[in-house]
């Protein structure tokens, strides 16, 4: 993934880049995390903005990397999964809380 910081008006902050563009994903929605069928080892998550940036938007995407998710439902899916957020039940579709401090106000 494209972890970056970005500085603004003297305050420092973490982003997500697009692997493609390397420009900041400011809308979650609006990117995919692609990654190749992990099976028992640690693979690469590649970032994208949808469209253009996408290599599998025109069949470019690299033969083992065929696998993605929306960006919005993987990182909260990561948080969930690392225990930093709070599950409220144990049921499909419950809430998650996530227990990470703010951003600095810009």
């Amino acid at each position: 993934m494209g972890l970056a910081m970005r500085n603004e008006k003297g305050k420092d902050y973490p982003v997500l880049t697009c692997d493609t563009c390397g420009k900041p994903i400011e809308d979650w929605r609006l990117a995919i995390a692609s990654f190749p069928w992990p099976g028992e080892e640690v693979v690469a998550v590649q970032v994208y903005h949808k469209g253009d940036c996408d290599p599998g938007a025109a069949g470019r995407r690299e033969e083992h990397a065929k696998l993605w998710q929306q960006l919005d439902h993987y990182l909260p899916w990561l948080l969930w999964n690392h225990k930093w957020g709070v599950r409220d039940s144990t049921k499909q579709g419950d809430k998650l809380t996530i227990n990470v401090p703010s951003p600095p106000d810009i």
